[in-house]
Order: C-alpha cells, then structure tokens, then sequence
C-alpha cells in the first residue's frame, strides 16, 4: 500500500471513566469544525448488553450539521443493517458471509481512503469480561476474590460510605448501566440501588443476597434486620451465591468462579469459628449501639443487644431513647456504649456520659482503616474484648 493510500486511523484506548468517550466526542466535533466535506467512521469496541459509549457518541447526531459526516458502526458488522450502515458509509458492501470482528477492524479494500476514528472502550482481552456492581464494601471485598481475575468487580458505594442512605451520582447511573451483575446485600439495606438499576436502563441480573441464605432473620420493630453479613458463616453463604451467580453469567468461567468461591466460603468459616473461639471470653456481654447493626454478630458470637439508641439508621435518636438507653445501662451494668463510624458519633457520646461508661467505636461497613471483610471483623471483636473485660 502506498503511503497515500494508507488510512489514518486513531486508536483511543483506556481504563472505565479515563475519559475516552469525552476526548472522541471532542475530536469529532473539531474534525467537523475544520475538515467539513470530510466523512468519518467510528469504531466502537464493545461488548456489554447496553453500548454506553455507542450511545454517548450517537448522541452527535442530534445536531444536523454532523448528521452527514457520523456513522455509527456496530459492534462487529454481524448484521444486515449494520452492513447496510457502513456499505452507506464507505461506498463497498460488506458480504453477509464476511463478519468484520471488533477484534479485527476493517482496515482493508472497503475502508481504504476513509479516516477511521476507532474509540476502544477496552481491550480486547476485557471487552469480553463481565462486568459485576457490588453494593458495599464488605460484599466487594468478598466479591473480588470469588471473581479473581474473570470478572470486573466494582464498588456502588464508596468505603466509609453507608449503604443505607448513599445518593448515587451521574457517573454511578452509568456503571451501572453497563454491569452484567449486580449484588446487593438485600433485606431493605440497600434497596436503593435496584431502583438506580432499573433507572440506568441496563440489564444487569440483580442478585440480592440477603434473600437467598439459609438462616433465621432477626427483626428490628417491624422490619427484617438487612445486617446478615456481621456473621461470618453467612457471609460464607453468601460467597458460593455470588460464585452460581458469576458462573451462570459467564459459563465459560464457570468452574473458576465455583473453586474461587469454595475457597472463599472456607475461609470465611474458618473466620467464624475463629471469632467464636475467641469471643468466648466475653460471652454473655450487653451491647449498646447506634443503632440495630449488630444483632446477627451478637447471635453468631455469644453476645447481646441490650438497648440501641435509633432503630434506624438515617433516624434521629429521641431524648425518649438515649434516656431509657441511659437507665438500661445503669440497670443491667452494661460497660460501654458503642458508635459507627458511618454515623455521627454525638447521641451515642451523650448517653456514656451521662451513664458514666466509656465509649468506643465498632464497624458494621467497613472503613478506610480495615477495608477487608476479616479485617473489619477482626477490628470488632478486638474492640469488644477491650470494652467487655
């Protein structure tokens, strides 16, 4: 090929929310500012059931002057509209017998003198991996290793961040239009996220956890108690729901997600008899939180819930609480009172001292201090055995 026949061709690549889209916009509209006469292709390398960049570049097309000069290309020309689109295009047919793979672009006879703009949403390697939006972070923790290296796992809400009361932004709307799976803890703890699902307009396979474990649920007044995964043997459960999830999503991984959630499962029991073994010198302790967190690490390890100062989280304590929680712990020799770091800490500072009790700190989320599920739990029992001696 000569050189004044080779085609120029643009490759932008890069990693979710780099900016890729932004820049291609950017260069289509230049390209139509200066070179108006001139066609342009666009190329866009994805693979997900909702194409959000197709969608972000489509977009162009509402201002008439660039009708003329944009066309989409699909995905991998497999259609007879697409080919119809870029036989349009590029003034040669492509045979119904000739796919051009997304992997492969078309650089060939039917392109050449065309200036091709190709907006790579990934690589080819990572087009074709799943996409998985877990709600929070102890579930993303656990998610990541039953995942491994198959699948895109990614955070909803940010770490220090509550689940319960989290407002997604525009940019959560669209990873999440473009997740294949999404796991929720379920039981009303994250209810929110399903309904952003469902208004991203993406197919993702919501898959809420809560609802799918073997176990007694507590209440809190009259609702379920969502906190499930403060014990670890369910949290366990949880990690083969998440591995029968990923491997009906990509059965072409199947078998890993089922041996990476095997070992995560067993991990995580050995967790829970650890935290068993090693709570058993303060059995039987009264706990005061924040509010209704901990009633499933109570059951799990020996411990109970005497008295929370707000039933629900995103609820104000009344002077009527943090007062009977004050008589409950002078009454029943209750040592400390805990609060959240999610949460503010002032009621719960309030009532130890007025019932002359330290105040300590304990985790239902996870934090930027112990990100890990393990670690979050570890934390915990750490903080109860000093408060509980």
């Amino acid at each position: 090929m000569t050189t004044a026949a080779r085609i120029p061709v643009t490759v932008i690549a890069g990693f979710l929310g780099a900016g890729k889209t932004t820049l291609v916009n950017h260069l289509i509209r230049q390209t139509a500012a200066r070179f108006h006469p001139r066609r342009m292709g666009v190329i866009v390398n994805e693979f997900g059931q909702t194409g959000v960049d197709g969608q972000l570049i489509e977009r162009l097309a509402e201002t008439p002057s660039d009708v003329s000069r944009l066309v989409m290309i699909g995905r991998d020309l497999n259609t007879d509209e697409e080919r119809a689109a870029f036989a349009r295009f590029s003034g040669e047919a492509v045979p119904s017998g000739d796919p051009l793979g997304a992997c492969h672009p078309p650089v060939g006879p039917a392109v050449r003198g065309i200036p091709l703009l190709l907006a790579l949403a990934l690589s080819c390697a990572d087009a074709q991996t799943p996409s998985v939006m877990v709600s929070f972070q102890p579930l993303y923790d656990v998610a990541t290793r039953v995942a491994g290296t198959s699948a895109r796992v990614e955070r909803a809400v940010p770490v220090g961040a509550s689940p319960h009361s989290y407002d997604p932004t525009v940019r959560d709307l669209v990873r999440l239009k473009s997740a294949d799976l999404v796991f929720m803890a379920g039981l009303g703890a994250d209810a929110w996220l399903e309904k952003y699902v469902a208004a991203s307009g993406g197919r993702a396979t919501t898959v809420r956890l809560g609802e799918t474990l073997k176990f007694t649920p507590l209440r809190s007044g009259r609702a379920v108690d969502p906190h499930w995964w403060l014990d670890a043997s369910l949290m366990a459960q949880a990690a083969q729901q998440m591995g029968a999830a990923l491997a009906k999503a990509d059965p072409n991984n199947a078998l890993t997600y089922r041996q990476n959630a095997d070992r995560e499962a067993q991990r995580l029991n050995t967790l829970h008899a650890e935290l068993r073994r090693t709570l058993a010198p303060v059995r039987g302790g009264q706990l005061v939180t924040f509010h209704n967190a901990f009633g499933y690490f109570a059951r799990a390890y020996g411990l109970r819930v005497v008295a929370t100062l707000a039933p629900l989280e995103g609820i104000e304590p009344s002077t009527q609480t943090m007062t009977q929680a004050v008589r409950t712990i002078r009454t029943s020799g209750v040592k400390a009172v805990f609060s959240e770091p999610q949460l503010p800490a002032g009621p719960a500072r309030a009532v130890a001292a007025e019932a002359g009790v330290p105040l300590y700190v304990l985790d239902p989320e996870g934090s930027a201090q112990t990100p890990g599920y393990a670690d979050m739990m570890r934390h915990n029992r750490d903080t109860l055995l000093r408060a509980l001696k």
